[in-house]
Formats: structure tokens, C-alpha cells, sequence
């Protein structure tokens, strides 16, 4: 049988009551990486879901044109029917759509120079840009559309009765300087006119 005395100290090394065990602060340790990997985790879902939405909108623009020729046979009043289509599974928003309208036949001056020098070269180019705009319409808008949804947007404009063909660019976007749009661009013979009643 032992004898213990009040006031001895049988144990041997340095006490640790009151301080963690080494299990313990490992646990703690994993118990924080695992808390800032969920973090993690969580903003690169949520990246991945916006730029999913964002590649998954899809858009189909579709252009229509009528034309009358007005009192006088020197003008012509044309109208451009835009239509949208959300062909895609998440909503659209748009807020900007802008329309230019080039005069291609008569050929201007300028652009025939410009072609005649293309044609020399054998180069390929492109001439979108190359032909006079004779309508130059930025428009606000207001289209929200959910898959399977359409809409139309209207555009009326006067040329000269002399113009045949036109080129329509049609440039819808989210924002007015957008990096992402849907652009569409389309050639119309203006003739026959049909004269207005």
C-alpha cells in the first residue's frame, strides 16, 4: 500500500491540464481549411452558373422590310420590322438596339473607287462598312424576353426615291456598349416600290 502525504506531487513531466490535446488542434485545423475550401467552392459555383446563363442565351433576329413610294416619286418610306426570339433556357434582357441602313445600289462614288481597288488587290476584305449610311438610328429599349418568347421592334425611315438596294445592320445588346450582342446583317431590293394610297 502507497503512501501519499498532502502536498506531494507523484506525476511525472510538466502538467497539461487545461491545454488542448494535439487531436484536437488538428481537428480545429482541418475544421478551418474545410470551412475556407467550402468558400471557395461556392464562388467558383457561382461564377460557373453565371457564365453558364450567359452562354445559354440565344437569340434569333429576324429583319423585314416594306417599302411605299410617296406622293411626288421622290421618296420612299421604309419600314423595318425586328423581330426577337429567345430560343435559348434562361431569360433575355435587352436594352439597346441600334439600326443602320447603307445605300448599296446606286453605288456611291466613294464606295466604287473602293471596290475597284479591292478587286485589283485579289485581297479579301470585308464591305460592310464600306457603303453611306443613310440611316443611323441608336434606340433605348426595354425587352425582356423568356424562353420561347418573341417581340418586334419597329423602325421607319425616308430615302430617296432613287435608292434599290439597301443594307440593313441590326445590333441588339444588353448595354449600349455591350461586348456581348446579336448582330444581323441583310441586303433588300427597295424595288418595286408600291406607291401610298
Amino acid at each position: 500500500m502507497s503512501d501519499t502525504k498532502p502536498g506531494n506531487d507523484t506525476s511525472v513531466g510538466p502538467s497539461t491540464a487545461g491545454q488542448p490535446s494535439r487531436l484536437k488542434v488538428w481537428k480545429d485545423r482541418l475544421d478551418f481549411l474545410q470551412g475556407i475550401v467550402a468558400i471557395i467552392v461556392l464562388i467558383l459555383g457561382g461564377w460557373w452558373f453565371v457564365r453558364q446563363n450567359q452562354a445559354s442565351e440565344k437569340l434569333n433576329t429576324a429583319i423585314q422590310l416594306e417599302n411605299r413610294l410617296l406622293d411626288g416619286a421622290a421618296t420612299k418610306l421604309v419600314e423595318a420590322h425586328i423581330k426577337l426570339s429567345n430560343v435559348g433556357a434562361v431569360p433575355v434582357n435587352l436594352h439597346f438596339v441600334h439600326l443602320i441602313v447603307r445605300q448599296v445600289v446606286p453605288t456611291d462614288p466613294g464606295a466604287a473607287k473602293m471596290l475597284a481597288s479591292l478587286a485589283k488587290s485579289r485581297k479579301a476584305a470585308g464591305t460592310e462598312d464600306m457603303w453611306p449610311a443613310l440611316i443611323d438610328q441608336p434606340r433605348k429599349s426595354e425587352i425582356f424576353l423568356e424562353p420561347g418568347e418573341s417581340d418586334e421592334m419597329d423602325f421607319n425611315f425616308v430615302v430617296p426615291a432613287s435608292v434599290k438596294t439597301v443594307q440593313i445592320d441590326a445590333n441588339v445588346a444588353r448595354e449600349k456598349n455591350s461586348d456581348f450582342s446579336w448582330r444581323q446583317t441583310q441586303l433588300y431590293d427597295l424595288l418595286p416600290p408600291k406607291t401610298s394610297e
